[in-house]
């Protein structure tokens, strides 16, 4: 008797110890201020942007860094990510280029900024579940300018990223174009520019019907 209430009480006690790193984990995560400073670099982009990589720390449950990205001069961060301890830092790259508007990628963070106003980021596993009436801060004039130009650009990438976004918007050009996908109907010059796409024809004609119903 003594001992199963004894083997009782440690499985309490685990369980207990257990839910309480799991508290701690996520109020880290929630709370990022927390994690210590452990460096800072500035990188320049070929186009001439220049931004502030600030990287903090997290060591539990895995070892990984948070990166904070600031434009120099600017005490707004224009992106966040994750990256594993022993990842090296990803690859800004360059998405889109235009007199008013530039994009970068880094993994799974889209920074952009349109005319004069500071970067803006947001995080691109939200944006396939997005839409205008989310309520979300994200959501703005500029995000929607520049997803309708990416979504122009006709690479499925972006018309999957952006799809029900623009769709929720009423944009009779968007509507168009995911009415035609989902009838199976591509421009020569669609198929092309998605010829090494990682999503099919059927993949995206699905995608719009899904979208339509």
């Amino acid at each position: 008797m003594v001992k199963r209430v004894a083997i009782i009480v440690l499985s309490i006690l685990l369980f207990a110890s257990v839910w309480a790193n799991i508290v701690l984990y996520l109020n880290n995560k929630h709370e990022p201020e927390q994690n210590p400073v452990v460096r800072r670099e500035m990188k320049r982009t070929f186009l001439g942007d220049e931004f502030l990589y600030v990287y903090k720390e997290q060591n539990f449950p895995d070892y990984e860094f948070q990166i904070y990205i600031y434009e120099k001069n600017s005490d707004s961060d224009a992106g966040m990510i994750w990256i594993e301890g022993g990842d090296s830092t990803p690859e800004l790259k360059v998405v889109y280029n235009s007199d008013d508007v530039r994009c970068y990628l880094i993994k799974d963070c889209l920074i952009y900024k349109v005319g004069d106003s500071d970067f803006g980021f947001v995080d691109t596993d939200y944006l396939p579940y997005a839409d205008v009436n989310s309520g979300s801060e994200r959501i703005n004039d500029r995000l929607l300018h520049t997803a309708k130009l990416l979504f122009n650009t006709k690479e499925w990438y972006w018309v999957e990223l952006f799809g029900k976004l623009l769709l929720s918007t009423g944009d009779s050009d968007i509507v168009s174009t995911i009415e035609r996908y989902a009838q199976g109907e591509f421009t020569q010059e669609e198929l092309e520019i998605n010829n090494n796409s990682e999503m099919t024809e059927l993949q995206i004609q699905q995608y719009a019907i899904e979208l339509l119903t």
